[in-house]
């Protein structure tokens, strides 16, 4: 053999040498009696405390083909040091319900801790099909094993739901078009973990994610310490582990990564607000922070990576002021007395600007036409049955606009006589029925009484929010999305562009509101309707002073109503963020026996005649139009003329006169 035979053969025996250990290698262990296979890649540098990420192969499958789906994890691990190891199930499946490969993969993580030294506070499981059934099943089972968990296009057929107490951090990969494991069924499984998670339950919404149009990424943050759940929606694609633009692999590290069982004295919780929030240039961040080891001394804020402000002592609260519009991220950190630190951030994007002190107020239509706006919730949309005395005797001064088109009856942007339903085709008796019933019967006969419905059924008042609107809808059911398409997802905005058409006509008299059963519990809702009313103002050119809010009452505790809290401790501090607002009383109204959030159908006719009672009341303020009871009020030295200026000696009931220079109603 030549000198440069032998050199050239050294360099091959190098180069295989390499190649073999920069390979992923098949291996055996012995878990509960059985020889059991796996594959596994290190890289050659890996180094010591390092994470692990387990991937399970699908029904049917292998390792070998999971490593081939995962495409390109050599050269992610070699980059991001971390070992990955892909066990072989029995018979190519998986024990979705027992223990068996649960401890397979204790076994496996307790041998990668022998072989690598890995971080076991750094273990991520993962699977495809079968595989991401196995990862749900090991949620339950060894929550407080595996640090981030990441299903990819499978989930328990027969339901989930967690048990554990730890917070667990998923994502989960899924194609739209998969006939094998059904997209349909995916939400539910998110829903359960964000709910056990104690996440916001408005997602965070990136479509085009990565610049590809078919992914679509749904983030549910500020859960339980930190806790994320992400949903990887892939529209059109099937069962398999799509690799089209992204690597899905690449996806999963991303997220597992910012995950460790290491516990961290100091837990730091942004509660407001949502990351993904729509906001207007001053922002308040609030934070909940606590130490297990020590007292928590300060917590320090930061706009966009530059500290502004510390707070040393609770409420941890800072508000930025004249943000710019674009996007920002605000982060807190907390310190406790032993220097344990911690933070948590949320990504916000300044979009709507603040509505000024005042504004022109437009000149509206027949001020003899009063128009009311009417939105909320279920009970505003109309829950209870129409009954045949609902359908009869309502007079032709009582009008409707339909915001929607009600198939080929009633078109939107029209006026109709207020039949019901009033608020869309399928929808039942609401309060503006029998509000606006008593008020024709009150006025004179010259006027006329008009209502405008938008309502959407299990709504918080953040779908009227344009800061909040889109990430709600994105992140709700089904049946609550195809009812806001039909307001084009923008129900305000609707509301609004209704009521600029119906000002043409006539004259907006009053605002009227039944919602809170959503947001029951919750201290900021008077504070987000009084944004909510002042924008209605501001975009009809309303004067606030003139235009009242009347906000309902939900159903009382007595009746059987689950959301009395909202009765006794937001509406009562309504006033304090509408001036010109008043709340009507649900006392005594019967429910509807079936749900502890809904009136029934007589409930509703006296709650729509209250709404009425107090907006008459208001209406002499507003108009300029005085009551008195009976003549016997007038002095005889009383003059009394018709609008006409003619005097007149009697006065009839429901006519307006002048005396004294002032209008009254008999």
């Amino acid at each position: 053999m030549t000198h440069i035979t032998k050199i050239f053969s050294i360099i091959i025996s190098i180069l295989t040498i390499s190649m073999v250990t920069n390979a992923q290698t098949r291996k055996t262990i012995t878990s509960e009696g059985q020889k059991r296979e796996y594959l596994q890649y290190a890289p050659s540098d890996l180094g010591s405390k390092r994470p692990l990420i387990i991937s399970c192969h699908g029904m049917n499958q292998s390792a070998q083909y999971q490593w081939d789906m995962l495409k390109d994890a050599k050269t992610l691990a070699d980059k991001e040091k971390f070992v990955i190891v892909l066990p072989e199930g029995i018979n190519s499946g998986w024990d979705i319900s027992g223990d068996r490969d649960i401890n397979l993969i204790k076994d496996l993580i307790a041998q990668m801790k022998k072989d690598f030294d890995i971080d076991e506070n750094r273990v991520y499981l993962s699977g495809f099909s079968m595989g991401g059934m196995l990862t749900y099943h090991a949620m339950n089972k060894i929550p407080d094993v595996i640090a981030a968990f990441a299903p990819i296009s499978g989930y328990p057929m027969w339901g989930f739901t967690y048990t554990g107490k730890r917070a667990i951090p998923v994502i989960h990969h899924h194609g739209t078009g998969d006939d094998v494991c059904v997209y349909s069924n995916v939400q539910r499984n998110i829903d359960e973990l964000v709910k056990k998670n104690k996440c916001s339950s408005t997602p965070t919404i990136t479509q085009n994610y990565g610049g590809y149009s078919h992914i679509t990424r749904k983030e549910w943050g500020g859960g339980t310490d930190g806790v994320k759940v992400v949903l990887m929606e892939l529209a059109n694609k099937g069962h398999w582990i799509s690799n089209d633009g992204l690597f899905t692999l690449d996806e999963i590290w991303k997220f597992c990564k910012n995950y460790s069982l290491e516990e961290k004295p100091v837990q730091v919780k942004i509660t407001s607000p949502v990351t993904g929030a729509k906001t207007s240039k001053d922002v308040t961040l609030k934070v909940n922070a606590e130490s297990s080891k020590g007292n928590i001394t300060a917590v320090r804020f930061f706009l966009d990576g530059i500290r502004k402000a510390e707070v040393t002592a609770p409420p941890y609260e800072y508000q930025y002021k004249d943000l710019e519009k674009g996007t920002h991220t605000l982060l807190a950190q907390a310190i406790d007395d032993k220097d344990n630190k911690n933070f948590a951030k949320v990504s916000i994007t300044v979009q709507q600007q603040d509505i000024p002190d005042s504004w022109e107020y437009v000149q509206q239509g027949d001020p003899n036409f009063h128009i009311y706006l009417c939105f909320g919730q279920s009970n505003m949309e109309g829950n209870a049955a129409i009954e045949s005395q609902d359908l009869s005797g309502i007079s032709t001064r009582f009008q409707m606009m339909a915001a929607v088109n009600f198939g080929t009856n009633r078109t939107k942007g029209n006026w109709y006589k207020a039949i019901p339903p009033l608020c869309r085709q399928n929808t039942g008796l609401t309060p503006a029925d029998y509000f606006g019933r008593t008020l024709v019967e009150k006025l004179p006969e010259n006027i006329k009484v008009g209502v405008i419905n938008v309502a959407v059924g299990g709504a918080k008042i953040e779908l009227y929010m344009d800061e909040f609107k889109d990430a709600y809808i994105a992140g709700d059911a089904d049946w609550f999305k195809n009812i806001c398409k039909e307001y084009d997802n923008d129900p305000l905005g609707r509301l609004i562009e209704m009521g600029k058409l119906a000002q043409k006509k006539g004259t907006i008299k009053g605002i009227l509101l039944h919602q809170g059963e959503s947001n029951n519990g919750e201290s900021d809702w008077c504070e987000k309707v009084g944004k909510v009313y002042t924008r209605i103002c501001y975009a009809l050119g309303l004067n606030p002073a003139e235009t009242p809010l009347l906000a309902g009452e939900t159903l009382y505790a007595d009746q059987g109503g689950a959301c009395s809290w909202h009765n006794t401790a937001a509406l009562p501090h309504l006033k304090e963020y509408v001036t010109n607002s008043y709340v009507i009383s649900a006392k005594d109204l019967p429910g509807n026996g079936k749900d502890s959030f809904h009136f029934s159908a007589a409930g509703y006719r006296t709650l729509g005649k209250r709404y009425a009672e107090q907006m008459y009341k208001l209406l002499p303020e507003s108009t300029g139009i005085a009551t008195i009871q009976t003549s016997s009020s007038l002095t005889n030295s009383s003059a009394i003329y018709n609008l006409q200026g003619q005097r007149v000696t009697k006065m009839v009931k429901g006519q307006i006169y002048i005396i004294k220079g002032k209008k009254v109603i008999m």
